[in-house]
C-alpha cells in the first residue's frame, strides 16, 4: 500500500466520494462520522464512518483517518425497514378483510336473507296473487342491485397486478 493512493487501491466505491471527503477535510480541518462507501481487499463492498484529520509528518501534510464498519448495522436498519413495511402491510391487509367481512355480513348478506323471506313469502301467496308480478319485478331489481354491487365489491378487490 506505501506510494499508493486510495484512487490505485480503489479503496472507495465511488471516488467523487472521496474528492468531496478530501475538499471537505481540508475546509474544516477535521471530519468525524462521515458516511462512506468503501471497498475491502477481497472485493466486498462495505459500509464506514470516516473520521480524518489533517497532520503534518516531518513538515509534510498528512491525513490520518479511520474507517468504523457500520455494515451489519445498515442490514440490520433495512430489515427492521423492511419489517415494519411488512407489518404495515399486513395490517393494511387485515383492515381490508375486516371492510370486506363487514360490507358482506351487514349489506350484501342481510339483502339476500330479506329476498329470500319475500321470495318465500311470496311463494305461499302464490302466483294468482294480484301483486304477484310486481312482487317479482321487485325481486328482479333487488337481485340485479345485489349483483351489480358484488360485481364492485369484487372490482375493487382486484390485484393491482393484473391491472
Amino acid at each position: 500500500m506505501i506510494g499508493r493512493t486510495p484512487f490505485d487501491l480503489q479503496i472507495w466505491v465511488n471516488p467523487q466520494e472521496r474528492i468531496e471527503f478530501v475538499e471537505r477535510l481540508q475546509a474544516e480541518g477535521a471530519i468525524r462520522n462521515y458516511e462512506v462507501h468503501f471497498r475491502c481487499k477481497d472485493g466486498t463492498k462495505k459500509f464506514g464512518l470516516a473520521s480524518a484529520e489533517l497532520i503534518e509528518i516531518n513538515n509534510e501534510p498528512c491525513i490520518l483517518s479511520v474507517i468504523a464498519d457500520v455494515t451489519e448495522g445498515k442490514r440490520t436498519q433495512k430489515r427492521l425497514r423492511e419489517s415494519q413495511v411488512g407489518c404495515r402491510l399486513i395490517e393494511a391487509h387485515e383492515q381490508e378483510r375486516t371492510w370486506i367481512a363487514g360490507e358482506l355480513h351487514n349489506d350484501i348478506n342481510q339483502r339476500l336473507a330479506l329476498l329470500a323471506i319475500e321470495l318465500e313469502k311470496w311463494k305461499q301467496s302464490g302466483p294468482q296473487s294480484v301483486d304477484f308480478s310486481d312482487h317479482v319485478e321487485q325481486a328482479r331489481k333487488r337481485v340485479f342491485d345485489i349483483s351489480k354491487d358484488v360485481q364492485a365489491l369484487s372490482h375493487r378487490l382486484h390485484s393491482s397486478k393484473l391491472e
